[in-house]
């Protein structure tokens, strides 16, 4: 898969990665110790830091998306709630790559992406309507229907 995934975003194709999925497409993590992603988007993946709060983050949460990110959330609102089960989150290094945010003890990115590389740290399968939408979008992205 560290070689067929890249070769396929690097032929056009469109990729979304969800949960789990996304966060192997950063350069690594630290979930079980240092671990190496795919490295197609620089930054890290580490636990989330947020006292006070039970981990792991399960349940609804909101997610402000930048304009950027307009190609797969048309139709949802700037401000949104989706579905969320997860203990560590990603952090890429560029601030561009960052396309949706959400705060759950602090900043984190829930969605990261561009073009034909997206990943939501939320499940939309799992988050109605609006997950249906951004799926639906995806779909429709150049690249994006199989």
């Amino acid at each position: 898969m560290t070689t067929a995934i890249p070769a396929f975003v690097a032929n056009g194709r469109a990729l979304l990665g969800i949960c789990l999925g996304m966060q192997v497409l950063l350069t690594d993590g630290d979930e079980g110790g240092l671990c190496p992603g795919l490295g197609l988007i620089d930054g890290r993946v580490r636990q989330l830091q947020a006292p006070g709060l039970k981990i792991p983050h399960v349940g609804w949460n909101t997610v402000d998306f930048t304009p950027a990110a307009a190609p797969l959330v048309a139709g949802i609102g700037r401000s949104e709630y989706f579905y969320f089960v997860h203990s560590y989150a990603a952090f890429p290094a560029n601030p561009a790559a960052w396309q949706g945010t959400t705060c759950y003890g602090e900043p984190f990115a829930a969605v990261v992406g561009s073009a034909n590389l997206w990943g939501t740290q939320f499940h939309p399968e799992k988050s109605g309507r609006a997950g249906l939408t951004l799926l639906a979008n995806f779909l429709s992205l150049p690249g994006g229907a199989a």
